[in-house]
């Protein structure tokens, strides 16, 4: 037992020693164009790493729905601060760049990790450096097979109900000329209360995949209901039924 538990301790030393020091490469005053094959792998194991150790398992349903190349925007609901994290690891042979709070960047290691991997910025109280970030999420969807993700619903949802959506994110999609993918997440709630004594399972539900065309013929608020409209389906569909 202690053997074994000193072998745990040295794998997540070495692990955060990795993470670390590959951090303290990283230039955050430096605005980088390309992906990092490097510290995307590092993420992706890091995450994995800590989802196996956590006893979290992925349940994905409509994954065929996914275009299988080219870039599109990515929507989803949001629960809890492990959603990025699942929807990053079940696409790890793709370019997922989030649009996240500042806060994240903050984090020991992993801001300057996700700052390499170009991760956006945004403030959601300020009007000026919101619209920064979605054009910067705009150009980022014109370069060749990017996923950039976002969560229309502006913050977590603390009571697993679905918050309004934000019509103006869908303008990414829009302006870039590229699909949307309509995502559905549960099950991460779960985690924190279940770890690491019991499984938890997440369910990730690939609703389906709005044509470039679809958007460029409909307006961006109709784009943002369809979506919403999609995301509830699938979330009631899957609740259990009322007592």
């Amino acid at each position: 037992m202690l053997l074994l538990l000193g072998a745990v301790l040295l794998f997540w030393g070495l692990l955060w020693g990795m993470l670390s020091i590959s951090a303290l490469l990283v230039d955050c005053s430096r605005q980088y164009e390309s992906e990092s094959r490097y510290y995307r792998r590092l993420l992706n194991f890091a995450t994995a790493a800590t989802f196996r150790f956590l006893r979290v398992r992925a349940v994905q349903e409509g994954r065929e729905k996914l275009p299988q190349s080219g870039s599109f925007l990515l929507v989803c609901n949001h629960r809890s601060k492990f959603d990025p994290l699942m929807t990053w690891l079940i696409l790890a042979h793709r370019k997922v760049i989030y649009i996240s709070k500042p806060e994240n960047f903050r984090i020991p290691a992993f801001g300057k990790i996700i700052h390499r991997l170009r991760f956006i910025q945004i403030d959601r109280t300020s009007i000026g450096t919101s619209a920064e970030a979605l054009r910067q999420g705009t150009a980022l969807l014109k370069e060749p097979d990017t996923i950039v993700a976002v969560y229309p619903e502006g913050t977590r949802s603390l009571t697993n109900e679905l918050l309004p959506f934000h019509a103006v994110v869908f303008t990414m999609a829009k302006h870039a000329k590229v699909p949307v993918v309509v995502m559905s997440i549960r099950g991460t709630e779960t985690i924190r209360q279940n770890a690491p004594w019991r499984t938890s399972r997440v369910h990730l539900d690939f609703i389906e995949t709005i044509p470039a065309e679809w958007i460029a013929a409909n307006k961006t608020r109709e784009l943002c209901a369809r979506a919403e409209s999609d995301i509830r389906a699938s979330l009631e569909k899957a609740a259990p039924p009322a007592e």
